[in-house]
């Protein structure tokens, strides 16, 4: 049986064992296989009827040498360009990410040495190539998420749990190589025409493994309005696994609602900002979940508990949840 694109098969069946003896064997592993696979599939025919947002076109000679001729810019950020571009010896297309000052290229640069020693088949790829402020990936055919907020593109929820379950996957191996993630969010996520899940920009990571985080500790960063309350309280310094975990509770309610719980204004230094949690009490009261689908509401109450020490954050208890739910 052909097996779900990056998903690994072993774990797969050891997580449906495991949750067929918690759901007193009314769980089959191969139907429930081939039933991802069929919804994977149905998600990469959803892609190839997306038409993406034109790309700005340009025709960059000699900006990265001879070796690559930039084609389009994908996107503008505070601190990077990226660029889509053909290598010229190969013929093949890839993705250039460069930095926009000083400070952002050293940002560039660390991303891309820390991808070029990760692998994973839902993490994107680097191509072992960088210089100055810059270095060079994969390039990936498809849409984030945020593009299924459309009109007559929204994804249900047995769509939305099978993109989830790559994510938790990819995710637990950055968290295994003491990475966090740290900025997870909807157009982070790329989904191939043939629906594979990807994750791409580790840009504003902490890496574990260093003594030098980015920034103050004190300072938030990344998209606030997929930020845990601990880090928004404390600052990015002090983000954690549990935190990622809750980013990608705002992830899949964000995908199944087009919005995040309570959207509450608050101020961030000197600027106001959005957040997905009220300043007291339960994130999820029965007005936010309301719109949620019956069998995605515990997923959502775990990974969106406001306490990180009770929130929903092993790999292995929420794959099973999401087995159970798509079973």
């Amino acid at each position: 049986m052909s097996p779900v694109d990056g998903i690994s098969p072993a774990r797969f069946y050891r997580l449906a064992d495991r949750t067929t003896a918690v759901a007193g064997g009314s769980l089959n592993p191969q139907k429930l296989m081939a039933r991802m696979r069929a919804i994977q599939e149905r998600i990469g025919d959803r892609v190839r009827a997306l038409n993406p947002k034109q790309l700005t076109k340009v025709n960059y000679q000699g900006m990265f040498g001879p070796k690559y001729q930039v084609e389009e810019i994908i996107a503008c950020t505070l601190t990077s360009t990226v660029y889509k571009a053909r290598d010229m010896e190969s013929g093949s297309l890839v993705v250039i990410k460069r930095g926009r000052c000083e400070n952002t290229d050293l940002l560039v640069e660390r991303e891309g040495q820390l991808l070029e020693r990760l692998s994973h088949p839902s993490l994107v790829r680097c191509c072992s190539d960088w210089g100055e402020g810059y270095f060079v990936e994969e390039y990936l055919a498809g849409v984030n998420l945020d593009n299924f907020e459309r009109p007559n593109s929204l994804l249900n929820h047995k769509e939305a749990l099978v993109i989830l379950y790559s994510v938790v996957e990819v995710l637990d191996y950055l968290h295994q190589n003491q990475i966090i993630a740290r900025d997870l969010k909807n157009d982070n996520v790329m989904i191939s025409p043939a629906g594979k899940v990807t994750l791409i920009d580790l840009g504003l990571v902490k890496d574990l493994t260093k003594n030098n985080d980015i920034g103050y500790p004190t300072t938030f960063f990344g998209r606030p309005e997929f930020a845990a309350p601990e880090i928004i309280m404390r600052g990015s310094g002090f983000v954690t696994e549990e935190s990622d975990y809750y980013s990608l509770g705002i992830i899949l309610y964000r995908i199944l609602t087009q919005t995040i719980p309570w959207q509450r204004e608050i101020y961030l230094g000197i600027q106001s900002a959005k957040v997905s949690f009220p300043e007291y009490g339960l994130i999820l009261t029965d007005k936010w979940l309301n719109p949620i689908p019956p069998p995605v509401r515990p997923i959502l109450l775990g990974l969106l508990e406001r306490d990180p020490k009770q929130r929903l954050s092993h790999p292995d208890q929420l794959q099973s949840m999401i087995l159970e739910a798509l079973s």
